[in-house]
């Protein structure tokens, strides 16, 4: 686990930059590839040296197709579809993970699974070179304009058909998502889903702790609701950071932003150990009580920074300062408006 996470702590950055420079597709269909050849390597090998730095290379590729496809898919939605867009990435990620724990029900071998799931890589790559277009957003930034135009022209044929989504897939968080996002906003959501994340996430220690055998469900209830919000989160994340930058640098701090949730992420298990150096209830309880704290952080720390949703994606800087400043002053008028003796006016 540490391996893959540290994997992708390392693709995160550099991914970003990659895809920044060179197109979101090119990085996109290079992360297929070389997770396709770590996968089917891995199955072939027995040294533990070298199935850990497999898994090493195959995060590091997975950083690789995730950080530019979340931006990819926010670049080629309206700003009404955005958060569609964004929720459907991470809904075929909870069905692949489904199909994976179906192959790996049915074949117990693991050399062997790993042998089957490497091979889906090789339609991947079709798919993406032949059915998937670069970003029109990048090509505009780097000045492709007739590539653009292209790209322009199969989107204006395609939208007369309808986006299909899974219904027998029902992903409390997910739809969660699409009902709230655009109603109450990106800073809003992702704050509730935070602090919600962290009080019912500390809240486990109650029942674990004192409640007697028969009420230990609901550390199991707590448990799932800390993890609704959790998903939540990182849903609105992606789409938050992909809308609050320009063009010019957003696969890189997508990517700077992931790889500072991956370095978070290998330090869990670790944050989990807390116990055995401090025995007792204390010890069992600074995990919870830790990653509870961080969430709340996090959640009261977002609302230094603007709202994106609905508004047009910034192509450079000065349209993203632009977009900042007219939130910021929004914002200011709310308050005047909610101070009945404020004589002052706003200096927006």
């Amino acid at each position: 686990m540490t391996a893959h996470f540290l994997g992708m702590t390392v693709g995160s950055l550099p991914s970003g930059w990659l895809a920044d420079r060179f197109g979101r597709k090119t990085i996109i269909i290079s992360g297929v590839v070389l997770q396709g050849i770590s996968c089917l390597s891995l199955s072939q090998m027995q040294n533990i040296y070298a199935i850990l730095s497999l898994r090493f290379l195959a995060a590091v590729a997975d950083s690789g197709v995730v950080i530019p496809s979340a931006v990819f898919g926010a670049e080629i939605s309206s700003k009404e579809g955005r958060k569609e867009a964004a929720i459907a990435l991470h809904f075929s990620y909870a069905v692949g993970c489904l199909i994976t724990s179906l192959f790996a029900y049915l074949i117990r071998n693991w050399s062997l699974l790993l042998l089957v799931l490497s091979i889906q890589s090789l339609p991947m790559v079709f798919i993406y070179i032949w059915f998937v277009p670069e970003s029109p957003r990048w090509l505009l930034a780097m000045k492709k304009y007739k590539s653009a135009e292209k790209v322009f022209k199969k989107m204006a044929k395609m939208n007369k058909s309808d986006f299909i989504y899974n219904p027998e897939q029902e992903f409390p968080a997910y739809i969660l998502c699409v009902l709230l996002l655009n109603r109450i906003g990106r800073k809003k959501l992702y704050s509730s889903f935070m602090i919600m994340g962290g009080i019912t996430g500390s809240m486990v220690l109650l029942p674990a702790l004192y409640a007697p055998k028969h009420l230990q469900w609901t550390v199991t209830v707590l448990a799932m609701l800390s993890r609704l919000c959790a998903t939540g989160t990182f849903t609105v994340i992606f789409l938050y950071t992909c809308e609050l930058y320009p063009t010019c640098i957003r696969n890189a701090t997508l990517g700077a932003m992931s790889t500072i949730g991956r370095i978070g992420a290998a330090i869990c298990p670790y944050v989990l150990r807390l116990p055995d150096l401090f025995p007792g209830k204390v010890g069992r309880s600074l995990p919870l009580v830790s990653m509870g704290a961080v969430c709340l952080i996090s959640g009261i720390l977002i609302q230094f920074l603007p709202e994106t949703s609905n508004k047009a994606l910034a192509d450079d800087f000065e349209e993203a300062k632009t977009l900042h400043l007219v939130t910021r002053c929004e914002t200011d008028k709310d308050l005047n408006a909610s101070i009945p003796f404020k004589t002052q006016e706003s200096k927006c």
